[in-house]
């Protein structure tokens, strides 16, 4: 999505792209630590729970992408909710499936059985 950086925001005239972006990575540090500490209460197999936050990762990064989209891009010309979400899809799926291999792959190899909170 940084190829949209020039963009002006349709949301905020005067934002810039490092702000937006910003935002939405403040908000993924915030929710994240919540789905790893949900999932290591819950979850005890340590694959599912890789693939458990590796796709809160990729659902969130998505999210952002999309919304950088369509505040940027979409909002300025003519794309359907579906339309939007096909370019957002194809605009950051290489980014998105390699973030997502990567946060799979850090947390199996870091996992411990001590990320297992007791209350």
């Amino acid at each position: 999505m940084h190829s949209f950086s020039s963009e002006t925001s349709a949301a905020c005239m005067s934002c810039s792209y490092i702000n937006d972006v910003f935002f939405f990575s403040l908000l993924l540090l915030i929710i994240m630590p919540i789905a790893i500490y949900i999932s290591a209460k819950t979850i005890y197999n340590k694959k599912i729970f890789c693939l458990i936050v590796s796709t809160i990762f990729m659902l969130f990064t998505f999210l952002n992408n999309y919304s950088i989209f369509e505040d940027r891009v979409a909002s300025w010309s003519s794309y359907s909710f579906e339309d939007a979400l096909i370019a957002t899809a194809f605009q950051s799926f290489l980014y998105i499936l390699a973030g997502g291999v990567l946060t799979f792959y850090l947390y199996y190899k870091f996992y411990k059985t001590r990320l297992h909170i007791e209350l």
